[in-house]
C-alpha cells in the first residue's frame, strides 16, 4: 500500500495527527493532536459537567426521573455551553479534515522524490 493513503487512513481511523507521526513530520503531528485534543476535551468536560448537574438535580429532587422532565434539564443546561461545544466540535472536525488531507498530501510528496 502507498504510503500517501496508508498515512491518510491512520489519521481518518485512528486520530488526527497519526498520520503524520507515521510519516515522521512531528511538528504538524503534534500540532494537529493538540487541537484535537483540547477540543476533544471541551466537548467531554461538557457532558461530564451536564451530567454530573442533570445528576445532582435528580438527587435532590428537583428533577423527576422520568425521560421527559431529564431531556428538558439537559438541553436546558447545553443551551448555555452550546458555543463552545459547537465550536469544540468544528476545530476536532478540521483538525481531522486537515490530517487527512495533509497527510495524504505530504504521501504523495514523498512517493514523488
Amino acid at each position: 500500500m502507498k504510503s500517501s493513503i496508508k498515512a491518510a487512513l491512520i489519521s481518518a481511523l485512528v486520530y488526527p495527527g497519526a498520520g503524520h507521526l507515521y510519516l515522521k513530520k512531528y511538528l504538524a503531528a503534534a500540532i494537529i493532536i493538540i487541537v484535537a485534543s483540547v477540543a476533544l476535551f471541551i466537548i467531554l468536560s461538557n457532558a461530564v459537567t451536564t451530567a454530573q448537574f442533570v445528576s445532582d438535580k435528580i438527587a435532590s429532587g428537583e428533577i423527576g426521573a422520568d425521560v421527559t422532565a431529564i431531556s428538558e434539564a439537559v438541553t436546558l443546561q447545553l443551551a448555555t455551553e452550546s458555543q463552545s461545544i459547537a465550536n469544540a466540535t468544528i476545530a476536532i472536525g478540521l483538525a481531522w479534515l486537515f490530517g487527512i488531507i495533509d497527510s495524504f498530501r505530504i504521501g504523495m510528496k514523498k512517493e514523488n522524490n
